[in-house]
């Protein structure tokens, strides 16, 4: 939990969030105690072969049955393809479900990483007076 709160509140990572504000720790508390006993909630920790915590890949069920993606990871991590192997591996492993980011347009690491993994740019939107590209993976994707 400390790990994923320390990952949460680097700058770069609420830089690209919907709210940049840093985030208390007991807020966080509250909300991982309650992220990881709920069914909408399936929650993914990076490791290393160590079990050193490297980031987090989180999927949240939507009111529309899809999954919204949520990605951090370690800076020191970053330009290794963990991530797209991770996702590659978690798309694989529910090939029943649909997945949706929701991408700071300024974030090109993201936006590379949903498209090379076919995922389709549908529309923009502004969030908090940022703009986001949503991007969606169906199952017609793939």
């Amino acid at each position: 939990m400390k790990n994923i709160f320390e990952l949460s509140n680097q700058d770069y990572v609420r830089f690209y969030s919907f709210n940049q504000d840093k985030i208390i720790w007991e807020a966080h508390c509250q909300w991982f105690t309650k992220a990881i006993h709920n069914p909408n909630i399936l929650f993914y920790i990076l490791e290393t072969d160590t079990k050193e915590c490297i980031g987090q890949i989180r999927l949240q069920c939507t009111e529309y049955s899809s999954w919204e993606i949520s990605i951090s990871l370690f800076q020191q991590f970053h330009n290794q393809h963990i991530v797209s192997r991770a996702l590659k591996q978690i798309i694989e492993q529910h090939h029943s479900l649909n997945f949706l980011a929701t991408v700071r347009e300024d974030n090109i690491s993201s936006i590379h990483l949903f498209e090379a993994l076919n995922f389709q740019k549908t529309q923009t939107t502004t969030i908090n007076n940022k703009n986001f590209y949503l991007y969606q993976y169906t199952i017609k994707n793939k």
